[in-house]
């Protein structure tokens, strides 16, 4: 007896898509659990110090010379000035710093979520493309087998089109292959098994090769930008510089910390104590209460040690600088990416405007004089795969346009991506 699991595929759009993404994914929901951790820490943060209870009992020789027993209960508490409060302040921080670190992790999830999904559409376009490829040839192909009965043509010319045929179905089933890859991605990053749900991208926009060099499901609307407000806006808005800003804060109240748990530290008690009857008949004493209360002081020493403190101090100073290189490196790759989506935009545009269209009429003007004997089945072959090539470049083209403008908006800390 056998069971079998069937697999669902189901499609999705973009907008559905990124909702299940951030209800689903698995590394968010364990990321949000920081932020748990932080008001747990801040919670920690509030509470005073344990006082210390203490009971004693005494017997001055009671049994023997009759001089009486008596029991004593102190309370205590340690008060260090300022620690308490300092460490409410750096937990709050700390708990700020989590909040941007989660912020960022969106972000960045959010990014590569996009990217998942314009890489199954991209598969689906070059699915697409290499299906019209075959079924040109196999008909090419079949033509040829009866070019070959009638013959037109020699045996080999059909030979060598039945073979090109099969090429292009082995071509097919792997873009296949690697389109169900993408597609697994897909359901990894909605929180899905892959044997349960297949989620496939879908779109208002048809994937008719012939329609690529249009508003192909790839092709977003493009975006003007100026990269001098590019760069303000990351310098304000960036994730990044945020976090690198926060980490100051953070350092900085953990040098308060550390300056505070210096303070000297008082020991506050108070005592009460009871003592019996005192029956000795040299000095007896009748039963009474006592109480008591003290401050110890201790000498800190200890501070002459300034190691914890130099410490908080480096860990400042470093923080600073590094805030200072993720600045640097927000510009830097600000710009690479606004450069890179600029060149690409532009070669997006030479695609579409000239080399598709021409790499078609030149396909389909030399399987016409092939079909009038005017040129050879190489010649109209090559032709073809040449269209093919061009087709996929510009589907690989437009991804990495997508790619470069996701990359920017996400180093920018803007986001206005829409696929429909």
């Amino acid at each position: 007896c056998l069971s079998a699991q069937a697999q669902h595929t189901s499609e999705i759009d973009y907008k559905e898509y990124m909702s299940r993404v951030v209800t689903g994914n698995l590394s968010y929901a364990a990321e949000q659990l920081n932020l748990d951790m932080a008001d747990a820490e801040v919670t920690v943060a509030k509470l005073f110090n344990d006082p210390t209870l203490s009971i004693g009992y005494a017997n001055n020789s009671d049994w023997d010379k009759e001089m009486g027993q008596g029991g004593d209960i102190e309370l205590s508490k340690n008060f260090t000035f300022g620690v308490r409060s300092a460490k409410i302040k750096l937990a709050r921080e700390e708990r700020a710093l989590a909040e941007i670190a989660l912020g960022q992790f969106f972000q960045d999830l959010r990014a590569e979520a996009t990217l998942c999904y314009l890489g199954a559409v991209k598969q689906q376009a070059l699915y697409a493309i290499q299906e019209e490829s075959y079924h040109h040839v196999r008909t090419l192909a079949e033509s040829d087998s009866l070019r070959f009965a009638a013959g037109e043509i020699t045996e080999v010319e059909a030979k060598q089109s039945r073979l090109e045929a099969e090429l292009r179905y082995h071509e097919m089933q792997q873009a296949r292959i690697d389109l169900n890859n993408e597609l697994a991605n897909l359901s990894l990053m909605t929180g899905v098994s892959s044997r349960d749900t297949l989620w496939t991208p879908t779109s208002h926009q048809t994937f008719e090769p012939q329609a690529l060099a249009g508003a192909g499901p790839l092709a977003l609307r493009e975006r003007s930008f100026a990269l001098d407000e590019l760069l303000l806006t990351a310098q304000n808005q960036s994730a990044e510089r945020m976090a690198a800003e926060k980490e100051i804060e953070v350092a900085h109240r953990a040098l308060t910390l550390a300056k505070r748990e210096r303070n000297t530290e008082v020991e506050i008690a108070l005592g009460l104590n009871r003592n019996s009857w005192v029956l000795n008949e040299i000095a007896p004493a009748p039963s009474f209460t006592g109480y008591s209360a003290s401050i110890a002081i201790p000498l800190k020493l200890s501070n002459f040690n300034k190691g914890a403190l130099k410490a908080a101090r480096s860990r400042k100073q470093q923080a600073e600088l590094q805030s200072r290189q993720v600045e640097l490196q927000v510009d830097k790759e600000v710009t690479q990416a606004f450069l890179r989506y600029e060149a690409l935009t532009l070669q997006a545009r030479q695609y579409a405007d000239r080399m598709l269209g021409e790499s078609r009429q030149v396909m389909e003007g030399m399987l016409y004089s092939y079909q009038r004997g005017e040129a050879s089945l190489l010649e109209a072959l090559d032709a073809q795969r040449t269209y093919n090539e061009v087709q996929a470049a510009y589907v690989e083209l437009l991804y990495e346009q997508n790619a470069a403008l996701i990359a920017l908006e996400r180093h920018v800390g803007i986001w206005d991506i829409e696929i429909e």
